[in-house]
């Protein structure tokens, strides 16, 4: 009996997968269309319909397409409409480099260190679709499209590296005023190498800047791992 029931369970799982894929549609005549955009584009580039991209196994966006492209080996780029307009991510595989690059030359000698790296939010996993398709050049994408939302994450030697709250606070306001920019950023002071998820909790001392669209600073705060009393504001 129990295998019988065990043979009739899986038979509806294939069933009802059979189903589920009968009922998947393929790519329209439009959305074939799109492709051809795409290599209209970035004639550099050969692209591939793959399917369409889900957010669970069951929740499957129909309205836009994934596509494989040739050129940087990825099933990654997403490709669909905002607006009337085709729009994609494609621009941030094609400019990645160039983005950690700006990252690089907007924070170098900015900070006391004995090493730093950035951890940035990947423009590629964005869901909004704002790029166009449209082979822009690198300064123009970074102009319009770069985000300014990172981690900052500063290694120490010894504390003595480590400035004041006043001298950093300088030092953040001189980033400012020198380039400014919508930031989001927290920047760490470390005294291990840690990944983007273990410094949250392995920092020593963070300062976390928020500013609007307009580059105005909205809140420029200290916090300290381990004694939350000394936690506060900066302006």
């Amino acid at each position: 009996m129990k295998r019988s029931k065990a043979i009739s369970a899986i038979a509806a799982v294939l069933a009802a997968g059979f189903l589920l894929a009968s009922c998947t549609p393929f790519q329209s005549a439009k959305q074939k269309k799109w492709v051809d955009e795409m290599e209209d584009a970035f004639p550099e580039d050969t692209f591939e319909y793959v399917g369409h991209p889900s957010s669970s196994i069951v929740i499957v966006d129909y309205d836009r397409i994934q596509v494989h492209s040739k050129k940087y080996k990825t099933d990654g780029i997403i490709v669909g409409e905002r607006d009337g307009k085709l729009v994609s991510n494609y621009l941030a595989f094609k400019y990645n480099d160039e983005l950690r690059e700006e990252w690089e030359r907007i924070f170098s000698g900015r900070f006391p260190c004995s090493d730093y790296e950035v951890s940035a939010y990947s423009q590629m996993n964005r869901k909004e679709l704002l790029y166009p398709v449209k082979d822009i050049s690198a300064e123009k994408f970074i102009d319009k499209y770069m985000e300014y939302d990172c981690f900052l994450i500063l290694y120490y030697d010894d504390e003595s590296q480590i400035p004041s709250e006043n001298e950093m606070k300088e030092y953040i306001l001189d980033l400012v005023e020198d380039e400014p920019h919508p930031y989001s950023i927290s920047i760490f002071y470390c005294d291990s190498k840690y990944d983007r998820d273990e410094v949250i909790s392995n920092y020593n001392v963070e300062y976390r800047l928020y500013m609007t669209d307009d580059d105005t600073i909205k809140s420029l705060n200290v916090s300290y791992k381990g004694d939350t009393s000394k936690n506060h504001s900066l302006i």
